[in-house]
C-alpha cells in the first residue's frame, strides 16, 4: 500500500514519527509520506525509522493557504534542509505560538474555563494546534468530539478573525518547488466548490506549478473520486492518494493506509510521476 498523507505529533497527530512509521509498516504500507502541518521537523526521525522498518519514506509537508475555504497544498520529495523552507517553517511556528495566545483569550472570552496546562500537555514537543485545544475542550466537557469542537469554536466565523495570516496558494507552491518538491492539492472536497468552480481553481494552480491532486482520500465519496480523477486526467496532473491519518484518538475511523476502509492504494507509478513532476 501507499499512503502519501499522514500526520505525527510533531504537528497535530497522535503518534511520534517513528511510531507512525512502525504502524504503517505493520499495516502493510510500503511507501509513506509524513506531511505534518507547516513543518518538516519530524521527517528525519521518520526516515531513520523507515530505514529500520524496510519501507520508503518520502519527505513531505502540508501547507495551509489564505484561500477562503480549506485549501491545503501538500509537498513531496522536498529538501528538508532548504533554507527558505526552514525560514518559512520557523515563521509559521512563531505565528502559531502567537495564535495560541489569541485562542486562549478567545475561548476565555466565551466563558470556556480551560487552563493553558490542560492544552499544552497534549502537544508534547509539537506546536499548539486546534487539535490540542479540541482535546482539552473534550476533557473539560465543552464539546463531544473534534467535529463538535471545530463547529462550535475552532473553525467558525469568529475564529477566522483571530486565525493566523497565511501564504497564498501560489506562494506555497513556489515554496515547495523551491525546495525541490512536487506540489499537490490536498483533499479537494474541502473547497466546497461545484465542478466548474473546482476546475477553475485547479487550472489556476496548475498554471502556478501544481503537480497533482489528492484524488483518493478517506472522506471522498466514489462520485467525488471519479470527478477528481477525470479533472486530473483532463488537466494533466498526477492523481495521488492519502489517508490523512492522525491517530484514532484524533481522527477516529481513519486508519493509516486504508483510510475509512477502502483506500488501499497500490499504484507505485504515481510516486515516480510525482518525482518527475518536481
Amino acid at each position: 500500500m501507499i499512503d502519501l498523507h499522514v500526520h505525527t505529533n510533531v504537528s497535530d497527530g497522535q503518534f511520534s514519527p517513528a511510531e507512525t512509521v512502525n504502524i504503517a509498516a505493520e499495516t502493510g504500507v510500503r511507501i509513506l509520506s509524513i506531511t505534518d502541518h507547516d513543518t518538516t521537523a519530524g521527517v528525519r526521525e521518520g526516515l531513520e525509522a523507515a530505514g529500520r522498518a524496510g519501507i520508503t519514506l518520502i519527505p513531505g509537508i502540508e501547507l495551509s493557504t489564505d484561500h477562503h475555504n480549506e485549501l491545503h497544498i501538500l509537498g513531496y520529495f522536498i529538501d528538508i534542509d532548504n533554507p527558505k523552507l526552514i525560514a518559512a517553517s520557523n515563521g509559521f511556528g512563531e505565528e502559531r505560538e502567537e495564535r495560541a495566545e489569541r485562542i486562549f483569550k478567545y475561548l476565555w472570552g466565551k466563558g470556556v474555563n480551560i487552563t493553558e496546562e490542560s492544552v499544552y500537555r497534549h502537544a508534547a514537543h509539537s506546536r499548539l494546534s486546534r487539535t490540542h485545544f479540541a482535546k482539552a475542550l473534550i476533557e473539560a466537557g465543552y464539546i463531544t468530539d473534534f467535529a463538535d469542537g471545530f463547529r462550535k469554536y475552532l473553525s467558525n466565523g469568529e475564529f477566522k478573525l483571530i486565525d493566523s495570516p497565511k501564504y497564498s496558494a501560489g506562494e506555497c507552491i513556489d515554496l515547495i518547488r523551491g525546495a525541490g518538491g512536487a506540489a499537490v492539492l490536498a483533499h479537494p472536497y474541502t473547497l466546497y466548490e461545484d465542478a466548474a468552480g473546482l476546475e477553475r481553481i485547479v487550472r489556476e494552480l496548475k498554471a502556478a506549478g501544481l503537480a497533482g491532486i489528492e484524488c483518493y482520500y478517506s472522506s471522498h465519496s466514489r462520485k467525488q473520486t471519479a470527478l477528481y480523477l477525470a479533472l486530473a486526467a483532463e488537466i494533466g496532473l498526477v492523481a495521488t492518494a492519502g489517508s490523512d491519518f492522525h491517530g484514532i484518538y484524533v481522527r477516529p475511523g481513519v486508519s493509516i493506509g486504508t483510510g475509512t476502509g477502502r483506500l488501499n492504494f497500490t499504484d507505485e507509478s504515481v510516486v515516480e510521476e510525482l518525482y518527475k513532476a518536481r
